[in-house]
């Protein structure tokens, strides 16, 4: 899978009047000429398709560093909403392994980080690289508590029932007879 910078947008489908709501890809800023954040602006051609009539329409789309505007060029006059630019995801969670050990991830990744917060960081803690560092600390406690969560309720059927009961999203999910086994843990 390839990252690509792009933004969510929505609109109404011109085609089947349904409201529309989808990513359109966006030229990346030339990263190395900007100064500023300012300098961070991109523009050019794109496709948008509309997911319920899978119509396609040529667009373009201008984006800086706090805004990204969409236009629909054989429909201007359609209101696009679109959200500040980003990066998709690269990489595909579905089939994610969980660490034998969460722990002893967590602790190298905390002794990187602070070996590199000691060689780089500032003592009066105003440097980016502490407020990078401690994002890095915050991350990481994060995958830890979501790892060792995971594998504590997906080791024990009474929690994993538990967990199950109580999941909306997962109680709305209907499944036929003919779909095969179903795991539920990889609905987690």
């Amino acid at each position: 899978m390839t990252q690509c910078f792009e933004t969510q947008i929505q609109f109404t489908c011109p085609d089947c009047q349904a409201l529309a709501v989808t990513s359109a890809e966006v030229p990346e800023p030339d990263w190395s000429a900007a100064e500023s954040m300012s300098d961070l602006n991109s523009e050019g051609e794109t496709e948008v398709e509309c997911p319920h009539c899978e119509a396609v329409f040529e667009a373009y789309v201008v984006n800086n560093a706090g805004s990204c505007a969409v236009t629909l060029n054989n429909h201007p006059g359609t209101a696009v909403s679109a959200d500040v630019a980003f990066y998709s995801p690269e990489e595909d969670w579905s089939d994610y392994t969980l660490p034998e050990n969460p722990l002893s991830i967590w602790v190298e990744s905390f002794e990187q980080a602070q070996a590199y917060l000691e060689a780089h960081g500032s003592d009066d803690g105003g440097a980016l690289i502490n407020r990078m560092v401690f994002s890095q600390h915050v991350a990481a406690l994060e995958a830890f508590l979501g790892d060792t969560l995971l594998k504590e309720v997906l080791a024990d059927k009474k929690r994993l029932g538990r967990l199950l009961a109580g999941d909306k999203e997962l109680a709305k999910e209907r499944f036929t007879l003919g779909s095969g086994p179903i795991d539920v843990r990889r609905w987690i």
